[in-house]
Parts: C-alpha cells; sequence; structure tokens
C-alpha cells in the first residue's frame, strides 16, 4: 500500500480499536488518538526546527496506530532513516505492527516509562497518556518519581499526571542536540504540580517554543482537555523562548518572545509580567479571607433535605443551614428568615456531630450515623478523621463564589453570591470574609453589602484569566489564592469616595489601612 492509502486504513483501525473499548477504560490508560489534521500541522511546524539532513531516527514513545508515524513519513519524505514506535497496549501494538510493516517503522511493546535506550534519536514526537495521578497506582507512582529524580534532580509532585512522567524521562533517548516535540494537556503552565515541568523546561533543556490553543479549541473529540505543544532541544538552556497562542500553530493569534529570567518556576507561565498591564497594587485578598468552603466526605449522607430532617426527628442542635451546589442554587442573592434559614433556596441541612461522642447522641442521630458505618465511614475522608463523623468547621460568609464555570469572554466565569442567611456552603464553593476593616464597615453600614457585592460582580472576565487557571471547552477554575489576585482597585475607589472611610496606604509598609472619620484606624490584613 501507498502511504496515503495506509493513512486510510490507519483512521479506519483507529475508530475500530477506539469503539472496542468504552470510554471508561480508554480514559484510565489514557487513550485520546491525535486527530490527523492536528498531527500533520504539528510535524509541519516542526520541519524549521529540524536539520535538513537525512538518516532522521524518529522515536514516538506512545504510538497507538501511528498518527504522528504517518504526519512525519509524509513531511520528512526520504529524510527519515528510521521510526521507533513503542506502544505498551498489546492491541494497539499489534495493529500498528501490522499496518506499518512495509514501512521503516520498528514496532515494540513495552513501557516507554520503565524501558532503557538502545539507541539514541534526532527527534521525539509524542501525545503521551493522559492519565491523572487518581488513575496511577501508589507504588508505580512511587517508582515514575524515583525516575524522574534520578534522570532529571527534579522533585516531582505526587499530584502529576503520567504525561509530566513522560515528558521529564524523555531526556535520556535523545542526541545532544535532538528535537523533543509534545502534545500534551495545557494545565501544567498554571497548577502547583507543573512545577516540575517549568523546571525541566527551564534548565534541563533548550525551551523553544509553546504554543497554547484557544481553551474553546477542544482538539480530542473524546476528552475534554486545553491543549498545547511544546518543543525543545536537548541542549543548554537558551535566554528566551518563544509563546504563542491561537486555534492555529502557523498562525497563531498572539506571539511574544520571554525571557528565561522571567520565567520563574513557582509562577504561572506565561507570567503577568509578560504582558504590557502592570499588575494591580489591590487585590482581592486585601480585603477578604478566602477559604474554601467543607468537604463533607459524602454530601449524599451527610447533607440532608428539610423533609428528611423532619422525617428521622434529627434533633436540630446537630445540623447547620447549608446551600445547595452552585448548579441548583438558581439565586445569587439567598434571604434570610428571622432564624437565618435560606428563604428563596432549598433548604438543606448538615449533619454536624463534630467532638461528640456516639453513645451520648440523640437515639435518633444515632440510628442515621449507624447507618453509614459500613458505606460512608469507609469513604477515604471519612476514614482519615478522628472520628469518621467529624466535620471541618466554617462560620458562614456573607459572600461566596462558585470556583469553576464558563465565561462567555464578557461575564465573568464564576458566579458572585450573596448570603444573608446562616448557611454555610460545601467545597463547591469559595467563602469570602471580610477581614477586619471592612467586616466594621459593613457591621456599622449594613446596607453596604449590596454594594460590595456588586463590585465583585463587575470584576471584568480578562482579570479571571490572567490568575485563574483554563481548561478544554472553556472552562475556568479559581484556587483560593488565584481568586485572591484578582483586582479590586475598583472596590478601595468605591471605599474611598462613597462611605464615611477611607483606606490609605501606610508610607512605611504599603499596608492598606481604613481610616475613619475619627483617624481611629484598623489594619486591612488583620
Amino acid at each position: 500500500m501507498t502511504l496515503t492509502e495506509t493513512e486510510e486504513v490507519r483512521e479506519r483501525l483507529q475508530e475500530e480499536l477506539d469503539a472496542s473499548k468504552n470510554i471508561d477504560t480508554r480514559r484510565l490508560l489514557g487513550q485520546f488518538a491525535t486527530p490527523p489534521t492536528l498531527a500533520n500541522e504539528i510535524v509541519e511546524t516542526t520541519l524549521p526546527f529540524l536539520s535538513p539532513e537525512s538518516g532522521l531516527k524518529i522515536l514516538e514513545p506512545s504510538a497507538g496506530t501511528g498518527s504522528f508515524i504517518s504526519a512525519c513519513l509524509q513531511n520528512f519524505g526520504e529524510r527519515v532513516s528510521s521510526v521507533t514506535a513503542l506502544e505498551f497496549d498489546r492491541d494497539f501494538f499489534k495493529a500498528g505492527k501490522r499496518l506499518w510493516a512495509s514501512f521503516p517503522v520498528e514496532y515494540r511493546n513495552v513501557d516507554f516509562t520503565t524501558t532503557e535506550p538502545d539507541v539514541l534519536f534526532d527527534l521525539v514526537v509524542a501525545n503521551p497518556p493522559y492519565v491523572r495521578h487518581h488513575g496511577l497506582e501508589t507504588e508505580r507512582k512511587r517508582q515514575l518519581q524515583q525516575s524522574v529524580l534520578s534522570e532529571t534532580r527534579i522533585t516531582i509532585s505526587g499530584l502529576a499526571g503520567l504525561y509530566c512522567h513522560f515528558m521529564l524521562l524523555s531526556l535520556k533517548w535523545m542526541k545532544p542536540g535532538a528535537l523533543g516535540v509534545w502534545l500534551i494537556p495545557a494545565e501544567w503552565m498554571s497548577v502547583n504540580y507543573g512545577e516540575a515541568v517549568r523546571s525541566f523546561l527551564s534548565r534541563n533543556v533548550r525551551l523553544l517554543r509553546i504554543h497554547r490553543f484557544d481553551s474553546h479549541d477542544v482538539r480530542f473529540s473524546d476528552a475534554l482537555v486545553s491543549s498545547c505543544v511544546v518543543w525543545f532541544r536537548n541542549d543548554s538552556p537558551g535566554e528566551s523562548a518563544a509563546f504563542t497562542h491561537g486555534m492555529s500553530l502557523r498562525r497563531p493569534d498572539s506571539s511574544t518572545i520571554i525571557s528565561l529570567s522571567h520565567l520563574g518556576i513557582k509562577n504561572k507561565w506565561p507570567p503577568p509580567e509578560a504582558s504590557d498591564r502592570p499588575l494591580p497594587k489591590v487585590r482581592l485578598k486585601d480585603f477578604f479571607t478566602i477559604r474554601r468552603g467543607i468537604a463533607t466526605g459524602d454530601n449524599t449522607f451527610f447533607v440532608l433535605s428539610e423533609s428528611e430532617v423532619e422525617a428521622r426527628q434529627l434533633a436540630p442542635e446537630f445540623l447547620k443551614p447549608i446551600l445547595p451546589s452552585p448548579r441548583y442554587l438558581k439565586t445569587d442573592h439567598v434571604l434570610s428568615d428571622d432564624q437565618g434559614l435560606p428563604l428563596n433556596t432549598p433548604r438543606l441541612f448538615l449533619l454536624d456531630c463534630t467532638g461528640q461522642k456516639l453513645e451520648t447522641l440523640p437515639s435518633e442521630v444515632r440510628d442515621y450515623l449507624h447507618e453509614g458505618e459500613k458505606t460512608t465511614a469507609a469513604k477515604k475522608l471519612c476514614a482519615a478523621r478522628k472520628n469518621w463523623f467529624d466535620q471541618e468547621q466554617r462560620l458562614p460568609a456573607p459572600f461566596l463564589c462558585s470556583y469553576m464555570g464558563r465565561g462567555n469572554g464578557v461575564d465573568a466565569p464564576v458566579r458572585f453570591i450573596l448570603n444573608e442567611s446562616k448557611a454555610i456552603a460545601t467545597n463547591s464553593f469559595l467563602m469570602l470574609y471580610p477581614k477586619a476593616s471592612l467586616r466594621v464597615l459593613l457591621q456599622t453600614h449594613p446596607e453596604n453589602l449590596s454594594h460590595v457585592w456588586n463590585l465583585l460582580r463587575e470584576i471584568p472576565a480578562e482579570e479571571f484569566r490572567r490568575t485563574g487557571r483554563c481548561y478544554g471547552g472553556g472552562l475556568q477554575k479559581m484556587e483560593p489564592r488565584e481568586l485572591g489576585e484578582l483586582d479590586c482597585s475598583h472596590l478601595l475607589e468605591w471605599l474611598n469616595h462613597t462611605t464615611d472611610f477611607r483606606y490609605a496606604e501606610e508610607a512605611a509598609t504599603g499596608q492598606l489601612l481604613l481610616v475613619m472619620e475619627n483617624t481611629e484606624t484598623i489594619s486591612a490584613s488583620s
């Protein structure tokens, strides 16, 4: 068969193999095939980084049926000396071995992460398995961490996905000056566990270019993930690298050359300093303490409806009002009755017996807890507690934020909730507690609660993109620290001009102070 005919067969074969396994199995194994158009675009974009000489030895460490193999043979032609394809899955190995038998391609049924190279390569091109850390057994994770440390002297987090280990273990397969091209999820650019990848690209190799696809441009039909392509060379680090963004590798929407000195490994990439916009001096964390809502360990057991509470006659002293998840909270302004219970949302209650002994509890509560001893008590979070039914403690917060969502580019991707009730929230929310100075203001002038709430809702969508992290399909996520970095200059401006208080910056420390009419001051950070 010709190369074109082989590619047609390969695409049909890929569809058949994908259909033979359910999506849950493929997710567990991280099997998301590279679309042929994308593989071809990546390889075409790689051409300028390669020497024009022939004799090119190529490695594909997670080959599947060979999407990248096909693209390399089409674009590099006779320059290719050999292709080595590693594939752990037996079904894909057998299919690929038969398919490429008449081409200079050798398939090996091995695990890339545990195999030692017997030859070095000029080009490593890969779409490694997208297996999140939850899918890695403890012992395998430990072995991967040890291998990465041994090869790179980098300590990689236990939260890192398998694709991170693949990339960091690739250097020993590469000739000096060889090129690495990796199609991987873009999440490592903004999360803590990505520090190992950022360190590797800054210090162990010469980073050439990183292209991040638009978050709404989901390149894999069976995986909702935002992707990027990384090019690096097995060489000493350079002084700068290109960061591009957009739907096209060939014609990116934006392109910036960033000095490595600005790419701190603990920072989000590309760093905010790379933009023309100055960093904000006044941030949300200057006014609020931000905490995640509680993790109950099992919402289906510990969170009960009003009717369930009544039916079981559970004692009110062991119940706390709790808000439904953002999906079921249809209002952004939670009203309260005179007992502090929500008026305009479904009434839910958290069973909280923290610090109690089971035998001293009322019989109705004790009987209900006995129902969860064989199921809920064995769940990971509950099993780690002193008493499996203990709960994290939170005070009601006047402001809440749904920590993930999808924006339209104009509206913020998350919701800010004004909570006038005594209800707490689960970890699907972030809880905003005004710091001492703002708390005083809101206690003495409660009518300003709605003003502050509206100011929070006016934070522009671009701010969330600047500080948060973005996933496939435009999904954006805000951790407490990231939410705290949002620019809150407009809140400061409002406080300065429309209240009996004003904020001023202390010259010696730069700390924000709330100055009252009687000149008393309270630290905004206390």
